[in-house]
């Protein structure tokens, strides 16, 4: 199995500026109603409650804790679009898909091709291995539109070390399907280490578990780490908390969060 460092050819990481207005309608009333204070209710829920929500995400963006160098987790969008259609979210084998990840700022790909859940890679000195993790399918939002979110694991090892968590959203339209957003973290903080995969299918949420390096940390030494919280909204993930605490070895070391 061979890791191919290229670039997209054509499929590249697009990232995307949305926007939204809201314009109050011009409407003529020839006869005279009652207001119905439920309906209103209703109705201002509905407004306030997105921009209440991406108020609340926005102050859980950034840490109170100083970074050495980070944060080393990012959530970022795709349109990295596979060339074999199918009928159902449910048809495609994440197990034996090959995937691929985008692993710095770059956007450069490395390809993984997957056999029964798995990839080992000899990279000469050193090797990376990949594992699916988990694979849901999330509520959609949108007729006509199926999701997909596939968890995996990735272990670099060679001159040093690494461990990277990946979270991927994969979605299915008119039989294309699209990697659309892509969560990855380091996991390279010493454990202890729970099961990668703790997406929770009734709160629609996905909790992880990011290496922070506070000032002075060395590679193999990290002092904090990142308890970040996503919620998934029928179409894309989106960051909903974060809480910054000492590590395990933080703890042991006898540590100190630091502050902005």
């Amino acid at each position: 199995m061979d890791a191919v460092h290229a670039g997209i050819d054509g499929d590249r990481l697009n990232v995307f500026a949305w926007s939204s207005s809201l314009a109050p309608a011009k409407t003529e009333c020839r006869h005279r109603y009652q207001v119905n204070t439920g309906v209103w209710l209703l109705v201002v829920a509905c407004v306030l409650w997105p921009i209440l929500s991406l108020v609340s995400s926005l102050f859980a963006q950034t840490s109170p804790v100083p970074y050495g160098y980070g944060p080393l987790f990012r959530l970022v969008p795709s349109s990295y679009v596979y060339p074999k259609s199918y009928g159902s979210i449910h048809d495609v084998d994440f197990q034996n898909l090959p995937v691929t990840f985008w692993k710095d700022q770059s956007g450069k790909p490395f390809l993984h091709h997957l056999r029964d859940g798995k990839c080992k890679i000899d990279l000469h000195p050193g090797e990376t291995s990949a594992e699916v993790a988990g694979v849901h399918y999330p509520n959609s939002s949108e007729s006509g539109r199926d999701y997909a979110l596939v968890l995996y694991e990735e272990d670099d090892a060679g001159g040093s070390s690494s461990q990277w968590g990946f979270a991927q959203v994969f979605e299915l339209a008119d039989r294309r399907l699209r990697v659309v957003q892509q969560l990855d973290w380091d996991l390279h903080y010493g454990g202890p280490y729970g099961k990668l995969d703790t997406f929770n299918e009734e709160t629609d949420t996905l909790k992880i578990v990011s290496a922070h390096y506070q000032p002075g940390d060395a590679h193999c030494c990290v002092s904090a780490v990142d308890l970040v919280t996503f919620r998934w909204d029928g179409r894309r993930l989106h960051q909903a908390s974060l809480h910054t605490e000492l590590s395990d070895y933080g703890k042991r070391a006898g540590k100190k969060l630091g502050r902005l």
